[in-house]
């Protein structure tokens, strides 16, 4: 096989499409925010000023064939253009180029010739196409005005052009003319090296062989269920098998393909072919790879009349994440919402929608993302412009150690007073209920391990309570929780929460939280209440009225006694969940 390489070329020059074609291309592989749509394509590709005025243009032909030309610039000097050869195993030597007598480039490899043939050159003058003279000049920096016929030697085999009179006020096209060439792919990527990396696979280069007839034997690896394979011994791909082809000594036909392999990654390593053509050496080797067919972790954010916030804090998380060298989605879910807070999530392509078509609540919104989320660690956080992604890999950094990380609002931050004073509230009733010191019980900003929050599915409500519920229930069970120190913006829009609407529903939760997680705690106060209302009113009886004491006494001394009866038998069925809880735990752990 035989390189051509541009010998002193621009290395880093500007490559643009042209000749845009109404096909779009989608790509449509791995998880949602891998996806690339609405890819234009082009009918041409140009390199600009890949030598100094000089651009080189790759394009297709009507007979469907790749073709390249050097378009020089008015003022530009086409000899400073120059194509160096190599083959696999470097310089292309014994004999070197040589031209014939028809001006055609011949470049001598192992068994065959290949033939470029004499450059045509013209100029576009008036709309009509003028025939310039030119040739090939072989090793040009040491003979660009009487070129001999072979390479001088020690000296590396280049090629230039010379080009006779021309308009110098017009371009230049000079187009070097290959015998053939030509594509031999299906839908999907071919190569024959490849190496694995966050990315996926990376295809390289096939390997050619020619024969004696000029006939070429390609090999590599194909992805492709559409390969061409006429003439087959295997017509069917297995995974990603290695491929053999043949086409005839013009590239117009393909005479036979095949695919080899089985059920793993063969790749077609090398190939060679005897001088009687009757030998084919295939080398292939076998690569096991192993792709995460899954994300790390989960961005969950419910949203409901969010557009002056959505762009904003998705394009932040989508920059965060990629920081952080994992893999993730996130979801978006759109609980109802009547302003365009669905279309802008529309123009986001990293982003999974999930849509409610109704407002269910907040809780609702949430439990849809978990159960459609398929990463290990959960990130969840309000649509409201107050949580600042930013703070992401703080709270991720402690969910190896924790099953439970929550962003707690330092002070009063950007609460208003009267809620500031009933999360404070909301904080010492969960504090007592759950034994521990819960910093920020309503905080939606938080990191949890799917497998475990998964569980609490259905004990959580639709309102806005569900971190109430989810803290409390992780801390009844035994997981460990920490809080982490958060900055809290000022949020964007109207507040959906009502102090007097929803604060009696927070207690509420708090209570019913705690009746079902760690009943004792409401029982035995209440018992304890119960108890000394009836002492207390019996003793006020007998000592101070100086009377017996009455029924009213024994009834609240009795329903003292059956409430901290009701709240024993509760805390057993309670313990009887959480061992349930516990050994699913420890099975999934195992």
């Amino acid at each position: 096989m035989v390189r051509m390489q541009m010998a002193g070329a621009n290395p880093a020059p500007e490559v643009t499409g042209e000749a845009e074609q109404p096909v779009k291309v989608h790509y449509l592989k791995g998880a949602r925010r891998q996806w690339r749509t609405h890819i234009p394509t082009y009918g041409q590709v140009r390199y600009r000023d890949l030598y100094p005025g000089i651009d080189l243009v790759y394009h297709s032909t009507p007979q469907g064939k790749l073709e390249y030309d050097f378009v020089v610039a008015p003022g530009a000097d086409p000899k400073t253009i120059r194509l160096a050869f190599a083959n696999d195993v470097g310089a292309v030597r014994e004999p070197p180029l040589r031209l014939d007598t028809n001006g055609d480039l011949l470049l001598q490899t192992t068994g065959s010739v290949l033939r470029l043939r004499k450059p045509v050159i013209y100029q576009e003058i008036d709309g009509a196409k003028q025939p310039i003279a030119g040739r090939y000049i072989l090793n040009p920096q040491s003979a660009i005005s009487n070129p001999p016929a072979t390479s001088v030697e020690g000296q590396s085999p280049e090629v230039a052009f010379a080009v006779g009179t021309y308009d110098l006020t017009k371009p230049l096209i000079i187009d070097p003319i290959l015998d053939y060439s030509t594509y031999l792919s299906g839908s999907d990527d071919e190569g024959s090296k490849f190496q694995v990396s966050i990315l996926g696979v990376a295809f390289i280069v096939t390997r050619i062989a020619v024969d004696t007839l000029h006939r070429a034997y390609v090999t590599g690896l194909t992805g492709s269920s559409d390969f061409p394979t006429p003439n087959a011994l295997d017509d069917t791909l297995d995974g990603g098998d290695a491929f053999v082809a043949r086409l005839n000594s013009s590239g117009s036909s393909l005479e036979y393909a095949t695919y080899l392999g089985g059920s793993s990654f063969e790749s077609g390593a090398d190939i060679a072919v005897d001088t009687s053509n009757r030998t084919l050496l295939l080398i292939t080797r076998c690569v096991v790879m192993s792709v995460p067919t899954q994300p790390d972790i989960s961005v969950i954010v419910p949203l409901h009349n969010e557009e002056e916030s959505v762009v904003e804090l998705f394009g932040t998380i989508h920059t965060v994440m990629n920081t952080l060298g994992r893999s993730y989605e996130i979801l978006a879910v759109d609980d109802g919402s009547k302003d365009q807070t669905a279309a802008l999530l529309a123009q986001l392509p990293y982003v999974t929608i999930l849509q409610h078509p109704y407002n269910k609540g907040n809780g609702a919104a949430v439990k849809t993302g978990i159960r459609r989320a398929r990463g290990r660690l959960l990130v969840l956080m309000d649509g409201d412009g107050q949580h600042d992604p930013h703070d992401i890999p703080r709270l991720l950094a402690h969910a190896e150690t924790h099953e439970l990380v929550i962003g707690s609002r330092a002070g009063k931050g950007m609460q208003s007073g009267p809620r500031y004073l009933a999360n404070r509230l909301y904080n010492w009733l969960a504090t007592y209920v759950s034994g521990q010191k819960v910093w920020d019980l309503t905080s939606g900003f938080r990191v949890a391990h799917r497998q475990h929050l998964a569980r609490f599915l259905p004990m959580l409500p639709n309102g806005f309570s569900y971190p109430s519920t989810s803290t409390l229930a992780f801390i009844r069970s035994g997981f460990s929780v920490t809080f982490v120190p958060i900055t809290v913006h000022k949020r964007q829009g109207t507040s959906k929460l009502s102090l007097l609407r929803d604060g009696p529903r927070f207690v509420l939760t708090i209570i019913k939280t705690t009746a079902l997680f760690n009943p004792l705690k409401v029982f035995t106060p209440a018992s304890i209440l119960s108890i000394a209302i009836g002492l207390g009113h019996a003793f006020y009886k007998i000592l101070v009225l100086d009377t017996r004491y009455t029924n009213l006494s024994i009834l609240f001394l009795t329903t003292g006694i059956l409430i901290f009866f009701i709240g024993l038998v509760s805390e057993q069925i309670a313990m009887l969940r959480f061992e349930r809880f516990i050994q699913d735990r420890d099975l999934d752990e195992q």
